[in-house]
Formats: C-alpha cells, sequence, structure tokens
C-alpha cells in the first residue's frame, strides 16, 4: 500500500522477500506485510514482519505523512510480530529480518526463517 493523499491505496502484491523489495518506490510511501514462516523439527509457525517505507527520493516535507499514515496501516495489518521503518533496502535482507525477528521472538526459537520465494534462511548462519 502507498500513501495517495491522506489515504492508504493498495498497489500490489506479490510472494516473497525478493518481490517485496522489488516492489518498492523510492519516490513513495509505502507500507507492506510480509509473512514469514518460522520453521524447526517439529512445526511451521506463521510470522508478520511490516515494513515502512519512506522511498530515499521522496522530499523531506512529505515525509511527514508517513507519521500520520502509520494508525491507517495498523488497521489493515493485523498480528504484526516485528515493524521496520527504513528507507534503505540493505535493511531488507533476509539475515538482518531474522536477527530482527530473533530478538523479538518468546523463548522458543525456530531453526529456520522462510522469507518465501524459495528462500530459506538457517538460524545457524546467524553471527550472534
Amino acid at each position: 500500500m502507498q500513501l495517495e493523499g491522506n489515504a492508504l491505496q493498495d498497489v500490489k502484491t506479490g510472494k516473497g522477500l525478493e518481490a517485496l523489495r522489488s516492489a518498492l518506490d523510492d519516490t513513495k510511501i509505502q507500507f507492506a506485510a510480509l509473512k514469514v514462516i518460522a520453521s524447526d523439527d517439529m512445526s511451521n509457525r506463521a510470522k508478520f514482519v511490516q515494513i515502512n517505507w519512506i522511498g530515499p527520493k521522496v522530499p523531506a516535507m512529505k515525509r511527514i505523512g508517513a507519521l500520520s499514515a502509520k494508525p491507517l496501516a495498523a488497521e489493515v495489518y493485523t498480528s504484526i510480530g516485528v515493524f521496520c521503518d527504513t528507507n534503505d533496502r540493505d535493511d531488507l535482507h533476509a539475515k538482518v529480518l531474522a536477527k530482527r525477528m530473533l530478538g523479538a521472538g518468546g523463548a522458543h526459537k525456530p531453526l529456520s526463517y522462510d522469507f518465501g520465494d524459495d528462500h530459506k534462511f538457517l538460524l545457524a548462519d546467524l553471527d550472534i
């Protein structure tokens, strides 16, 4: 979804982290939810990440619109476990998001996160 005036407009749906990254517009304020599957030997659990994107080419005076649009996004996206405010696609890599999700999770840690697009990230690959 992206901010158009004082409202959010749906612009695209897709599957996976790479599809999300490619859908971001450097000139827009956008919000996205990413479903990530946390897996271990016994179960798979859906976790949700909300991306609050302020494109790096959004004029400074329009950036304040992101603050007013967050409550609108919260009405659409529910059950969010991790929030990511960013204007840098480098913040939207599996390793970066896996660290954030691990920090926001409970005592039961998964073995991997599946970010869609057949991309599984093993937590053993984290430098923790």
